[in-house]
This record gives C-alpha cells, sequence and structure tokens, in this order.
C-alpha cells in the first residue's frame, strides 16, 4: 500500500510486501539525481510517521492522506509492519 507517490508529492512511501516501511529514493539522501538516492527503511509505522513528518518540516511536498493513512493503519495494525 502507498502512503504517497512520485506522481502526488516529493516522496514515494509505501509499506513493502516484506513487511517494512520503505521512503523510495528517498529525497533526504542528498543527490543530482533523486533515482540515485538511498531508500530509507523502517520497522515500525511510527518510525515512518517520524520519517515523513520531516519531510513536512523540511518543506516537501507530501500529500495529507500520507499521515492519516500511516494513523488509521497505525490503530488498526499497530505499530509494527
Amino acid at each position: 500500500m502507498s502512503y504517497s507517490r512520485w506522481s502526488e508529492g516529493d516522496l514515494y512511501a509505501f509499506e513493502s510486501a516484506e513487511g517494512y516501511g520503505i521512503c523510495m529514493n528517498c529525497p533526504f539522501d542528498r543527490v543530482d539525481n533523486i533515482e540515485d538516492a538511498a531508500d530509507f527503511t523502517c520497522d515500525t509505522r511510527l518510525e515512518m510517521i517520524g520519517h515523513i513528518k520531516g519531510h513536512v518540516r523540511a518543506g516537501f511536498d507530501v500529500p495529507d492522506r500520507a499521515l492519516a493513512q500511516l494513523r488509521e493503519d497505525l490503530k488498526r495494525y499497530g505499530n509494527n509492519y
């Protein structure tokens, strides 16, 4: 499930099928070409919420539904992916 896609904002964050959260080609990894950026991964939804909040604080375009969906998933499924 995707929390945010490139077509919606400045990051692509989702829950992987392998059981962890991922911010693909994370824009926090300052490189010349976003496709060369490293992925950010985490084991819990709270970690991903904190990571995405960092994007918001840094001024990245993040759809409101990203944090809303994560908070809903946290309530429904718990903290661990």
